[in-house]
Formats: C-alpha cells, structure tokens, sequence
C-alpha cells in the first residue's frame, strides 16, 4: 500500500483487520497503518450499519535535547447506515479528504482550535 511516498507492507492479517508496516518501522519506532471492519448487526427492522476505520501509528520526537519520542495517533472511522448509496459515500470521502487538507483540520490538530 501506497500512502503519500512511503510503501506500507502487510504485516499482520486477521479475519476483520490487516496491519502494515511502513519503511521506518522497528522493534523500537513505530510506523504503522491498520485497517478494520464491523460488519452490519441487524436490529429488528434496521439493516445496521458497516463500520470501517483506519489508523496510522507514527513513532515521533517530541525533545530533540533529550531524544524522547512518544507515538502519534491519526484515526478515521465511520458508520456507514446498510443502502447507502456507492455515490454518497464517495462524496462524503471526498469531503472529509478535502477537510482534512484544510487549515481548520490543521488547526484543530496543531492547537486544538475548534474555532478556526
């Protein structure tokens, strides 16, 4: 798998999730991206809903003095209603991608600005 330059290989696999490991990946730095799947439970007349979520784990420094490193967590998950069209789900994609790439969604992560 591909994400930006950095090609992640397989490094585990379960029945609902797969984990891959990145290029700086070790024993002691972390470099990982996992993806995961709950299926729909039925619940009388509603159909459920899927739930996909990703996670990218990243070992990083947080005192170049001291070289004390902590991991970094960026998390996506949705819970996506059964029926819901392909389209739609391709929109709301889109629209999350394109938040993500904003100043607000850099703020929010930088300084937990909510007000941006």
């Amino acid at each position: 798998m591909l994400i930006n330059t950095r090609t992640y290989n397989v490094d585990r696999t379960l029945p609902d999730a797969v984990s891959y490991a990145g290029p700086a990946n070790s024993l002691t730095i972390t470099d990982k991206f996992e993806m995961k799947r709950v299926f729909p439970k039925v619940s009388g007349t509603f159909r459920g809903v899927a739930k996909p979520s990703a996670k990218l784990t990243k070992t990083v420094v947080i005192n170049s003095t001291t070289g004390e490193t902590a991991n970094a967590i960026f998390e996506f998950s949705g819970s996506l209603p059964v029926g819901m069209a392909a389209a739609d789900i391709d929109s709301g994609l889109a629209d999350f991608a394109s938040w993500l790439a904003s100043s607000d969604a850099k703020a929010l992560a930088k300084v937990l600005d909510i007000n941006a």
